[in-house]
């Protein structure tokens, strides 16, 4: 069982994430008006659909999984913050390679490399929200990481 909840909560994870890139990606570019197509309606469409129902999914599992971890043996709270640091780390190399792509979107775009400036705009801002995004799923699972370390205080 508790494999099946680190694969599934892992991968749910991945999958809002991804989803929560692609549609803001296209929601940016919608907004900036660089395309308005159907197909970028679409887009958004499909990846509103997707988000409604991953997220309260990866929640649910999240949730589950940290309860049979509050109630488990310290043998199983080590595979709980084994998960917890794998997907800590994934997400600090989002945040930096988000970052990374970031300024090197705004130095094309002050260096006049880019075909448009709405265009560098709209990629500037995919790597903001990634950044921002990969930065959330950080910190919330490198709370339980710091939390089990001697002289940690909550207050």
């Amino acid at each position: 069982m508790q494999q099946y909840l680190f694969r599934a909560t892992g991968t749910i994870l991945a999958m809002t994430y991804l989803t929560f890139v692609v549609t803001m990606h296209a929601l940016w570019r919608l907004w900036l008006g660089i395309e308005s197509d159907v197909a970028t309606r679409q887009t958004i469409a499909f990846g509103l659909g997707v988000l409604v129902v991953t997220t309260p999914l990866w929640w649910l599992h999240w949730r589950w999984m940290r309860w049979l971890v509050a109630a488990a043996a310290p043998a199983r709270r080590h595979d709980f913050r084994t998960y917890v640091l794998a997907v800590a780390v994934v997400a600090l190399f989002a945040v930096f390679g988000s970052a990374g792509l970031g300024v090197a979107v705004l130095a094309r775009l002050a260096l006049g490399v880019m075909e448009t400036s709405a265009a560098g705009w709209a990629q500037s801002l995919l790597a903001v929200t990634a950044m921002l995004g990969a930065t959330g799923v950080w910190y919330l699972h490198w709370g339980y990481i710091v939390q089990d370390q001697p002289g940690y205080d909550v207050g």
